[in-house]
């Protein structure tokens, strides 16, 4: 890796970075334009469309030009994204635990959005992406001017990871002084602003989601980061809720 990636990244795995880079931003425009006529609908509230997403994986001109601005091969290019506010998108977060245990549901909003058909977006839930590597990290380049309410990533912060105990061969997440306590936005956490050129870099097995806009709109590309470096390396715990339970240890 080169003096581009090491300057961004984490000094370890439970640290993030925010930081502006106006060539990463110039090389993330130019690979949103190759895409954007592939953006396709992924999620609806009445008919709204709220998010577009291009998959971005197979893209290989744009993973290569990422791959030598770094001077990393372990990189890749996930997805193009675009999010524009809707008052119910912005809340489905407060639906609580679908994917982390523990994590009080808002029963106001649980009986709003009854009233509507939409398609949920699971990463906007709290979550850890227990099926990646225990060395990889999420880069989030923001390629519009992102403020306050306006979907910026969530962190959270302190850092919440998981912790598993080899006598009980159990891992904990929400510990049980805080298990049902906080709704999802009561968890300490970050909202990450910033205007376009902001890069956010965070580890996979730190606890976080991403927001939906209540106004404005959010444009991103994302990428994977695996990194060589221990520092950056999880400690390993099982994911119980696999069935058999899962050690990422094996990755």
């Amino acid at each position: 890796m080169n003096n581009n990636l090491k300057r961004i990244l984490p000094k370890d795995w439970k640290s993030y970075n925010v930081s502006y880079d106006k060539e990463l931003l110039k090389i993330c425009q130019d690979i949103w334009e190759r895409n954007e006529d592939n953006l396709t609908t992924w999620c609806e509230v009445d008919g709204f469309v709220y998010r577009s997403v291009a998959d971005l994986d197979e893209d290989n001109i744009s993973n290569k030009k990422i791959r030598d601005y770094f001077g990393h091969d372990k990189i890749t290019v996930t997805q193009a994204e675009y999010h524009v506010a809707h008052s119910i998108s912005s809340k489905y977060h407060l639906l609580g635990n679908n994917r982390v245990q523990g994590i009080k549901r808002d029963k106001n909003i649980d009986k709003e959005l009854q009233d509507y058909n939409y398609d949920s977006y699971i990463s906007s839930f709290w979550h850890l992406d227990f099926g990646l590597p225990l060395n990889n990290f999420s880069l989030i380049v923001y390629l519009s001017d992102v403020d306050k309410g306006m979907g910026g990533t969530i962190l959270s912060d302190p850092p919440i990871v998981p912790i598993y105990d080899e006598k009980t061969k159990e891992t904990t997440i929400i510990d049980d002084e805080n298990y049902n306590k906080w709704t999802s936005t009561e968890i300490p956490q970050i909202e990450v602003t910033g205007t376009a050129g902001t890069t956010v870099f965070f580890h996979s097995h730190r606890l976080h989601r991403a927001s939906l806009p209540s106004r404005g709109y959010r444009k991103t590309v994302s990428m994977w980061v695996r990194s060589p470096l221990e520092e950056h390396r999880a400690d390993p715990y099982v994911y119980s809720r696999m069935k058999p339970p899962r050690t990422l240890e094996s990755l």
